[in-house]
């Protein structure tokens, strides 16, 4: 029998040593999905390096990578191993799918793009013994008849999902099992590759095979891995009247300016949705225009999180740092925005300039890219706060200082207290415990600069 073993990797923390956790909060679909692509008669398993150790001397026919850019390094040196041991390495993801040519440096096959049918070709022609070296998706895949992840191939006691009950996890509404209805985005900003990679188009899963697949998990807690669950009202309206009968609870990604529907976010709240992770970027006009991120109205802003707030409905702030356009005072006007607004949650990132993407080739083209592959350089991988560009406004210093100044007041005990207690918010204690545990984060992020 062919033996499978799909590997996620993990990544280097500053110091060179491996990142390692204890739990995760949402598993990753894909290793299990590819693992129900591959037929009955192909022993499958999966590994997490987060959790678990790579065990290079298993007896295996298949080593299956699949990676982020951050990661591409560790999955490299990964593969290197594995073929410096006689075992067949295919590798894909979207870094992969990026830079494919420097993916076939480290491994025997490639597979660009979704892989709902190339990965099959791969299995299909490496049992006949003719692997080709590399398999593109010539054509978008639809999502009709997609199989059911094996999630069971999972070790239950690396996620929080595993270990809760329905009480505990409405608590942490990001505790859950990823559920993907829809792929694609029309977007297409400067500094997002999922357009490159899923295409411009939505395409959605028919909603019976969707509740058919969160039946069969028997979920009860589910994040909607679309990049925008409200991106067609009426497909949305059909999945959330399915899904009210289920009695379940969900967070998914969305856009602010479905708050002009409210009937739909009432819809959306009556089927349990409990937050919306909303991609701000940004709250001045000027960079979200400089960035093609024009479906976002800083204007609309207030008004559209009040919506939400009234229909029970959290938001996390998603927020990028160190545009062109942006002034030296964004990040404590940003900080004092979203404190106004009584924001339940925000995540901050600063600007990354994936491969492909506009942003990576404007940067490229000024000169301002601190490595050209800058996802091969262990130091500016080991922590999302090594500046892989120069910034117009900051040095790396200032602009590290600042950054984590102002994010950890947003999470400090008085501003917690401001936003949510003053009055009390709906379902105060699960948002107490989800600032407390993000606060922790921020100040762990801290401590491994400062030493």
């Amino acid at each position: 029998m062919i033996k499978v073993r799909l590997i996620e990797p993990s990544w280097y923390k500053p110091g060179g040593r491996l990142k390692k956790l204890k739990k995760l909060l949402i598993p990753s679909p894909t290793l299990p999905l590819l693992a129900a692509l591959v037929p009955a008669d192909i022993e499958v398993g999966i590994t997490n390096e987060l959790f678990e150790q790579v065990d290079f001397n298993e007896n295996v026919d298949i080593v299956g990578i699949t990676c982020y850019s951050a990661k591409a390094i560790r999955a490299y040196e990964i593969a290197d191993e594995f073929r410096r041991r006689g075992k067949y390495v295919v590798m894909g993801g979207i870094h992969v799918s990026m830079e494919p040519q420097e993916a076939l440096a480290h491994a025997d096959t490639v597979v660009i793009g979704e892989a709902e049918k190339t990965w099959p070709d791969f299995i299909r022609d490496f049992k006949n013994g003719s692997p080709q070296k590399t398999y593109c998706a010539t054509n978008l895949a639809p999502l009709e008849k997609l199989p059911l992840p094996k999630f069971s191939l999972l070790n239950r006691k690396n996620y929080v999902f595993f270990a809760g009950n329905d009480s505990r996890l409405k608590l942490m509404p990001l505790a859950a099992l990823p559920v993907q209805t829809s792929r694609g985005c029309p977007h297409a900003c400067d500094f997002c590759s999922v357009t490159l990679f899923a295409g411009k188009r939505y395409r959605m899963r028919p909603v019976k095979e969707v509740v058919e697949e969160i039946q069969a998990l028997k979920l009860k807690t589910i994040f909607f891995s679309d990049d925008n669950i409200f991106a067609v009202p009426s497909r949305a309206r059909e999945l959330f009247e399915a899904l009210i009968p289920l009695d379940i609870h969900w967070t998914a990604q969305a856009t602010l300016s479905i708050a002009d529907d409210r009937e739909l976010v009432r819809l959306a709240a009556k089927s349990g949705c409990l937050m919306i992770m909303a991609g701000l970027e940004s709250i001045f006009d000027d960079t979200l225009h400089s960035v093609a991120k024009y479906v976002n109205q800083p204007a609309d802003f207030s008004r559209q999180f009040k919506v939400f707030e009234e229909e029970g409905i959290s938001v996390m702030a998603l927020m990028i740092f160190g545009f062109d356009t942006e002034a030296e005072d964004a990040f404590k006007k940003t900080h004092d925005f979203l404190n106004r607004q009584r924001i339940d949650y925000t995540l901050w990132h600063p600007l990354v300039p994936f491969p492909k993407t506009r942003i990576y080739d404007k940067m490229k083209e000024a000169g301002r890219l601190k490595s050209l592959r800058w996802w091969l350089e262990k130091d500016l991988v080991s922590s999302f706060l090594n500046p892989k560009i120069r910034f117009l406004h900051y040095s790396d210093e200032e602009f590290r200082r600042q950054f984590l100044r102002y994010y950890r007041s947003f999470y400090s005990p008085v501003n917690i207290f401001k936003r949510l207690v003053l009055p009390p918010k709906k379902r105060l204690l699960g948002k107490l415990i989800m600032n407390i545990t993000l606060a922790s984060r921020i100040s762990a992020v801290n401590s491994v600069l400062e030493n």
